[in-house]
């Protein structure tokens, strides 16, 4: 039998899923005997590479697999990603490493066959989608990952190495800064919860609100399924267009921040004066947009940096990635918060 078949290959003459192929090779994930007896009886000459072979010349293709869970369109509209890239390349490129993205796929077996065949050492993730089985079935295959951002319960995986800020934290300490200005009614614009910054993030807001003794109100908070300006300037709209409007409104992204910014000023509301904004991921256009938004920065080019050289020292040492590095991050206060006008109403009242 030739050597050069692939997982697919073997899947489709033993009559099971290129998955259960993968967890036959790996050792990890349950298969009955009587399945795994049939696929080793199958794939007699066929030899997945095992993760010490990245370590030699010889067996190394020197491209470095970029896998990205989000939409391409998503992807190029978020300045976040491209400082991640940045700092992936600034480690990659001197080492002479090429970089292949792979956009929106679940595609596991392909994965696992690339690196299988030689042609990636390893995979960085990017904002992996918790319904998303690719970090399981790679982890099961043990191939060499590394994950910018935050591991998932239901991964189904014990653990993965992986670069992050506390999303927790940052969501919470920039909420809990809106409630100390007055606010009390705090809209939150956020995106799918299956990836989980977002999730994480609405916890923080959550758990500032429950702190602070305040109800919360799933009138003010909206989940977005995709990332459209024009979904996102209605559903703001939406927010403002309420009886009982939010004094202030937290956004996930600095995209999403963007076009809340438009829908106010649609609605010939003013910022701070009439609303407060505030956001996270300090792109130019938080910084250049006046009033100039008060927004979390995190390192996302030192989070690609580090991700890179996670990946890469586990190459070196012919091992799988392990390391787990939290990362800081802090808000940036600046001109798109105030108090509430009832707030600033009752205190020139004072004076």
């Amino acid at each position: 039998m030739s050597v050069n078949r692939t997982i697919y290959d073997i899947a489709r003459e033993a009559g099971v899923s290129p998955a259960t192929v993968s967890r036959v090779f790996s050792g990890k994930g349950y298969v009955s005997a009587k399945t795994k007896e049939k696929v080793m009886r199958v794939a007699q000459g066929f030899s997945p590479r095992h993760p010490t072979a990245v370590s030699t010349d010889a067996a190394s293709s020197h491209v470095i697999g970029i896998i990205v869970s989000q939409r391409h369109e998503n992807f190029f509209q978020n300045t976040i990603y491209s400082d991640i890239m940045l700092g992936i390349s600034s480690r990659l490129l001197p080492r002479g490493y090429h970089l292949l993205m792979v956009f929106e796929t679940s595609d596991s077996a392909m994965l696992i066959d690339m690196y299988a065949r030689h042609r990636v050492d390893g995979f960085i993730l990017i904002g992996m989608d918790s319904t998303n089985p690719v970090m399981r079935d790679l982890s099961r295959a043990s191939v060499p990952m590394v994950l910018i951002g935050e591991c998932t319960d239901n991964a189904d995986i014990d653990s993965c190495a992986h670069v992050d800020i506390d999303d927790f934290a940052a969501a919470r300490d920039i909420t809990s800064f809106l409630i100390t200005l007055g606010h009390r009614r705090i809209a939150y614009i956020a995106y799918d919860y299956k990836f989980a910054s977002s999730y994480n993030r609405f916890l923080g807001y959550k758990s500032a609100l429950t702190e602070a003794g305040l109800p919360f109100d799933e009138r003010f908070v909206v989940t977005l399924d995709n990332m459209n300006e024009e979904r996102t300037v209605n559903v703001t709209k939406h927010l403002l267009y309420q009886a009982e409007k939010p004094t202030a409104i937290l956004a996930l992204n600095g995209v999403i921040s963007m076009t809340v910014y438009k829908a106010i000023a649609d609605c010939g509301l003013s910022i701070p004066e009439d609303i407060s904004v505030a956001g996270f991921d300090d792109n130019v256009f938080a910084r250049h947009v006046s009033p100039a938004m008060t927004t979390v920065w995190q390192p996302s080019v030192e989070k690609g940096e580090t991700a890179a050289e996670i990946l890469l020292e586990a190459l070196d040492a012919g091992v799988l990635p392990t390391k787990i590095v939290t990362m800081p991050s802090m808000i940036l206060y600046r001109s798109s918060c105030s108090p509430p006008a009832s707030e600033a109403k009752s205190e020139r009242s004072a004076d």
